[in-house]
């Protein structure tokens, strides 16, 4: 057995603070700086007031098309300590079944995928300002560096509430209040 399958092996036998607990320990026995990996690995596992696991909740649009939606469809975003990834669907209703997806029409496919938002990135908290930055994305226009998404935010208990200030396009004329539930 090689060491790249210990290593794997180590990894799925012990959670990620565990295993950067321990190699941080055998650098410090040895006298050993700290590399650029463990920083790497300590702020992704660093908490944040965010981190954490949640839910879709309310959704609240301002301007000509104002609209409160009490009982989104699914949607759930998941911080670590540098890192989020969020998927939900921007709709009032279910998205349709297909057919067998090899059968799809392109309006079938395009109703199904079309209330489909997904994108993972970094995030930076600032006072009461919470900015994500997409590395990816569902949308093959996200242009990656510019692209970026700034949201006041408050959490009491298990609820969190993020209103859109700003995007890559400027300030955002008629901001969303999303109302999100922390599950985990």
């Amino acid at each position: 057995m090689g060491d790249s399958s210990l290593h794997i092996s180590v990894r799925s036998c012990f959670p990620a603070f565990a295993v950067t607990a321990i190699v941080a320990l055998a650098g410090s026995a040895t006298g050993a700086p700290p590399s650029a990996a463990q920083d790497t690995v300590s702020a992704e596992l660093r908490p944040t007031a965010v981190t954490g696991t949640w839910k879709y909740t309310k959704i609240v649009t301002t301007g000509p098309k104002a609209h409160i939606n009490a009982s989104p469809q699914p949607g759930l975003v998941i911080f670590t300590g540098r890192y989020y990834s969020a998927v939900h669907v921007k709709s009032d209703d279910p998205r349709p079944l297909l057919p067998e997806l090899e059968k799809a029409s392109a309006a079938e496919l395009l109703q199904a995928y079309e209330p489909l938002v997904a994108n993972s990135g970094t995030y930076v908290i600032s006072g009461d300002m919470l900015t994500i930055r997409p590395l990816v994305g569902k949308s093959p226009n996200l242009k990656v560096g510019e692209a970026f998404d700034s949201y006041t935010f408050k959490i009491q208990g298990s609820v969190m509430t993020l209103t859109d200030v700003a995007n890559a396009k400027g300030p955002v004329a008629n901001p969303a209040t999303i109302t999100l539930t922390r599950i985990e």
